[in-house]
């Protein structure tokens, strides 16, 4: 039996370095933005990367969505977060309503396949009087949540099921994460399973939930309740696809094939 050249075995290897780098749809680490602007993230234009555009009553009055040059948390004044400018969601007190500030491409590139991969940097702030939840919502193309995480201003974490758009339908506790402490976290959507994971400091945590497929995927959100009080700094923010990874072991397969069938036709020629 002839072995294959090492450079056909080699194949398959190449394809899956190149074919599963992810493809970054929204990247924001607010250094290019100005100190104490007022911002709301956007939906940029195709291929774009985000825009900043003055709130328009997604954060009530009493309540600030600000960049700041870099954060340090009230009680613990030497646990700095970000290097550089940072996004701070702030509110003292109770307002009218909740806070939203989203990071979302246009519906018409709304995601639809593979693993969608929703990451930002967060630190909550140890401030007194705190209460109430933030929100972190994958939304669908209808602005519609179909996957989200709980995150306490006890530093409690909850990543949450969905059977339909807006329709929760379950939960599971994930670790809870320390006040005044910096950490990444991420959440992927997978259409081949249709299963949300949770990754903190990009480690998978907690059992993964289902999520709802509807209307693909435009990016998430970050809100509070009208009662929440709190202050939290956000930096790096994304949202990314990855391929799956059994297209790209067919596309592989597919082109040690194609070769094999190729050098079959050669030695034909040659013997002919």
């Amino acid at each position: 039996m002839k072995l294959l050249p090492s450079a056909l075995l080699g194949l398959p290897a190449l394809l899956l370095g190149t074919t599963l780098q992810a493809a970054t749809l929204v990247d924001v680490n607010f250094s290019s933005m100005t100190v104490n602007q007022a911002v709301e993230i956007a939906a940029p234009v195709a291929g774009a990367l985000p825009v900043t555009k003055a709130t328009s009553g997604s954060i009530p009055s009493g309540a600030t969505t600000n960049i700041t040059n870099g954060f340090t948390s009230t009680k613990s004044p030497f646990a700095t977060f970000g290097s550089g400018n940072v996004m701070v969601i702030s509110r003292p007190a109770t307002t009218a309503s909740g806070s939203i500030v989203g990071f979302e491409v246009n519906p018409a590139d709304r995601i639809t396949s593979g693993i969608v991969s929703l990451q930002f940097d967060l630190m909550i702030d140890n401030m007194d009087g705190r209460s109430g939840n933030l929100f972190i919502s994958a939304r669908n193309s209808s602005y519609t949540t179909i996957s989200s995480l709980t995150i306490g201003n006890n530093g409690s974490l909850t990543l949450n099921a969905y059977s339909a758009p807006g329709t929760a339908s379950g939960s599971t506790s994930l670790p809870a994460l320390s006040l005044a402490t910096s950490y990444h976290i991420e959440l992927r959507l997978n259409y081949d399973t249709a299963l949300s994971q949770a990754y903190v400091n990009d480690i998978a945590v907690g059992t993964a939930q289902a999520f709802a497929t509807t209307n693909g995927v435009l990016g998430f959100a970050i809100s509070t309740s009208a009662s929440t009080i709190g202050r939290w700094a956000f930096d790096n923010v994304s949202v990314q696809t990855i391929p799956e990874p059994s297209g790209v072991a067919l596309l592989s397969s597919s082109a040690v094939v194609g070769l094999g069938l190729a050098r079959a036709r050669r030695r034909q020629k040659v013997a002919a």
